[in-house]
């Protein structure tokens, strides 16, 4: 099993040149965050968001807040540059046990990351405790 300290170093090496890569699939997007229920007006907890690939849907959406974290610090520097001048946007480099929220969030998105995390079940356990009654917690990965 890889470690936690490994998948920080292999995405930490990545960060700089992650978006090189990115194709979006606006039409799976859309299914997603509809399922998810990000509409306008909600608060998104983006889990994994690397260099907040997710970020501008959730704000085309009118999120009114997305807190977003990565346990890479090359992937949160990235996409803090990315959004230094949004000011509904909030970034953490923690991971799912150490995350600290205000509030709970109405949605928390886990897009392209679940199979990095050593204990998925705890993790999720976790997240659900982060999110509003009656709030969608959504796993996605292609």
């Amino acid at each position: 099993m890889i470690s936690q300290n490994e998948v920080i170093e292999f995405f930490d090496r990545l960060s700089d040149r992650w978006d090189e890569d990115i194709v979006k699939d606006y039409h799976k997007i859309n299914r997603i965050l509809d399922a998810a229920k990000v509409t306008k007006g909600v608060r998104v907890l983006d889990v994994a968001c690397g260099t907040g690939v997710l970020i501008p849907d959730y704000l085309e959406r009118k999120a009114d807040r997305v807190i977003a974290f990565d346990i890479s610090s090359g992937m949160i520097e990235v996409a803090g540059r990315k959004f230094q001048d949004i000011d509904n946007v909030e970034f953490q480099c923690t991971d799912a046990e150490h995350l600290k929220l205000d509030e709970p969030v109405d949605c928390v998105m886990i897009n392209n990351a679940f199979p990095h995390f050593a204990n998925p079940v705890e993790m999720v356990a976790n997240l659900e405790k982060k999110k509003k009654k009656g709030g969608t917690l959504t796993v996605a990965h292609d």
